[in-house]
């Protein structure tokens, strides 16, 4: 059994201005009326601007926001060298001090995250995983960032209504 105390879970969310930066069609509809069309609000198209975002949460805290090049693919190289060595060589020791060596990661089943590459250089750096085949695929419990974290980003930003890219960044910073 895994202490939730000494556990770190971390996730990408790919955030576009679409996701919150248009009209959205709310209105009541009952069984007696109908609503005119010209009534009814219409969706805005945007430029599609994406924003891909990791980071990590725990008891302690929150990760750096890591920010991916838009050009990048994450595959496992980019997904190591980018963002998993901050996360284990910095965040991690800066949340739990000397309990770092008791943090067990926990991340999803992506293709870069479950790599045999990925693997090998967690347990050179011992840094504990909760490997897929230990978690229920889809748990709320053991994923946070799929089931909350990315949900409430996502609605900070909508309160916010950036309309930019560094308008994005900083509202996630």
């Amino acid at each position: 059994m895994f202490k939730s105390r000494l556990n770190f879970t971390m996730d990408e969310c790919l955030i576009t201005l679409n996701d919150f930066n248009r009209g959205r069609p709310i209105y009541y509809v009952g069984d007696s009326y109908e609503i005119s069309d010209v009534r009814k609000k219409t969706t805005k198209k945007f430029r599609p601007i994406q924003v891909m975002v990791a980071l990590g949460i725990c008891w302690e805290g929150q990760s750096k926001v890591y920010f991916v090049d838009p050009k990048a693919k994450i595959n496992k190289e980019y997904f190591v060298e980018h963002i998993l060595t901050p996360v284990v060589t910095v965040d991690i020791p800066r949340l739990y001090g000397k309990r770092a060596k008791d943090v067990t990661l926990h991340m999803d089943s992506a293709p870069a995250h479950t790599a045999t590459y990925t693997t090998t250089w967690l347990a050179d750096h011992n840094q504990k995983l909760i490997k897929k085949r230990d978690w229920p695929a889809n748990s709320p419990d053991l994923a946070p960032m799929d089931y909350a974290i990315h949900g409430i980003l996502k609605q900070i930003l909508n309160e916010r209504r950036p309309t930019t890219e560094s308008g994005i960044k900083k509202v996630i910073i």
